[in-house]
């Protein structure tokens, strides 16, 4: 049984995470790669499945208020462990997993740049192998490059993984991109510099409880990949929704994404 997003629109077009194959979620800061993750997780709960999370940037209980009262804790087994190196990640998967008592059909990464790799390994490609061993979702969350930042244009690409090894490894990869975000950051600059000129400008722009956002299916092992859907990022919740009265035919040319780009002024 693969593992939902908690997004059926998504699910429908990339039929959940997959056992024995390694999903990965990418994206610039604060643009939802933990909220996608713990959608995930609070999915494979419903479904009666345990989940092991290692997040090494919230602690276990930044994690578990983020999950609603509804789901049941028990199946969650979080390591908040900070800079693991791979090894300590292997050992504790064959450990829990090797049992298979547990039933532990989910286990999400929280986030790549943050383990210790003196050694250089290829962590994606151990990350796969562990998968298949213990057929297993693994999940793994991952940074873009700071290039992003520096460009007109920060939608992301496979191009701004950090980590190379991602896209050659990864049997899928989502980029997130909550497109509202960056019309908030020119605006609050305009006040910064505003104020710092003695001047008193006060942006027209009301900032957005529910903001749009894209998650962009940038490759996926023998299905269709270059795939746009959009998405509603809600910043009280700090989850993903799906966009109302959509259907599976709302998917996001490249023209779409020049006129969004065109719209927050990037």
């Amino acid at each position: 049984m693969n593992q939902k997003t908690g997004l059926k629109n998504i699910d429908l077009l990339i039929s959940g995470f997959k056992n024995q194959e390694l999903s990965v979620i990418a994206s610039r800061v604060g643009h939802g790669k933990t909220s996608l993750a713990i959608s995930s997780v609070i999915q494979s709960i419903k479904d009666n499945m345990s989940v092991l999370y290692f997040s090494f940037d919230l602690t276990k209980e930044q994690i578990t208020t983020r999950i609603d009262d509804n789901t049941d804790t028990s199946k969650l087994i979080i390591d908040d462990t900070k800079y693991p190196t791979f090894e300590y990640i292997k050992n504790q998967i064959t450990e829990l997993l090797s049992g298979k008592s547990k039933n532990i059909k989910l286990v999400v990464i929280d986030y790549l740049q943050l383990i210790e790799n003196d050694t250089n390994i290829n962590i994606p490609r151990e990350l796969k192998k562990l998968a298949i061993l213990f057929d297993v979702a693994i999940v793994l969350l991952s940074q873009l490059s700071v290039d992003i930042e520096y460009r007109v244009d920060k939608f992301p690409y496979l191009k701004d993984l950090e980590d190379k090894n991602i896209e050659v490894d990864a049997n899928l990869i989502l980029l997130l991109w909550i497109s509202e975000l960056n019309q908030e950051e020119d605006e609050r600059i305009k006040e910064i510099e505003s104020y710092r000129k003695g001047e008193n400008y006060k942006s027209p722009y009301i900032e957005k409880v529910k903001k749009e956002a894209i998650i962009f299916i940038a490759k996926q092992t023998n299905s269709k990949a270059n795939i746009h859907r959009r998405v509603i990022f809600n910043t009280d919740t700090i989850g993903f929704e799906e966009k109302p009265n959509i259907d599976i035919d709302d998917i996001v040319s490249s023209e779409e994404i020049d006129e969004i780009f065109e719209k927050v002024n990037i």
